[in-house]
């Protein structure tokens, strides 16, 4: 997720998603933006600069060079895009786990402003869940990589649970990201993708971070 100004800029978050169709099983590893690599062709940096330099090719590559993993596809989401698709899908559910508490959340106007949200479960919005994945309350960037985790699994389980709903709104959703979206997956190859998600289970999908 990041926000999108006029490109070359740093990406906020990356997270490297893995599907193993055989063993239905998927894992997702999420890389902190400063974490320190070889970026091909450009020295050592924060593994965030790769996209600055080389856009979305070279963040694959630079991915694929330091962990080993081919890297076949992208998706680059900003704010707004990621706040489209939670509305789109009518909200996500997330179980909070502990309450918090941000006097320092950006407001859009080069400001802030103070968000609270109480542990427990929680029905959000678009912009609720913004906050939620955004936020760097208590400053660990940890505990903002497994919300952003947990939020990409509230996504999934409300697509899964819309079923019928989901094939003949995909072109709608599709239009309605196409500002603020970039990926090189085409729509076909997405809802390829939707029977393989459904089959794997809660408990197989693996959670890590550097």
């Amino acid at each position: 997720i990041e926000k999108l100004p006029a490109p070359p800029f740093r990406t906020d978050t990356m997270i490297l998603i893995s599907f193993d169709p055989q063993t239905k099983t998927a894992a997702m590893l999420s890389l902190p933006r400063d974490l320190w690599v070889p970026i091909p062709g450009h020295g050592e940096n924060r593994i965030n600069a790769a996209h600055f330099y080389g856009g979305p090719a070279l963040a694959k590559r630079t991915v694929q060079y330091n962990l080993g993993v081919p890297v076949h596809y992208y998706a680059l989401l900003n704010f707004e895009g990621f706040r489209k698709i939670v509305d789109i899908l009518g909200g996500i559910t997330i179980d909070v786990k502990q309450p918090i508490y941000d006097t320092k959340y950006p407001d859009g106007a080069y400001g802030y402003m103070t968000i609270y949200i109480p542990a427990g479960v929680q029905e959000m919005d678009g912009e609720r869940a913004l906050q939620y994945v955004r936020t760097r309350h208590g400053g660990a960037d940890f505990a903002r990589m497994r919300r952003q985790q947990q939020a990409l699994l509230a996504i999934r389980a409300k697509i899964l649970s819309l079923k019928g709903w989901l094939v003949p709104k995909a072109p709608q959703l599709w239009r309605a990201m196409g500002e603020t979206m970039q990926t090189d997956l085409e729509l076909k190859q997405m809802l390829s993708l939707v029977p393989l998600v459904a089959q794997i289970d809660f408990e197989q999908v693996k959670m890590a971070s550097i």
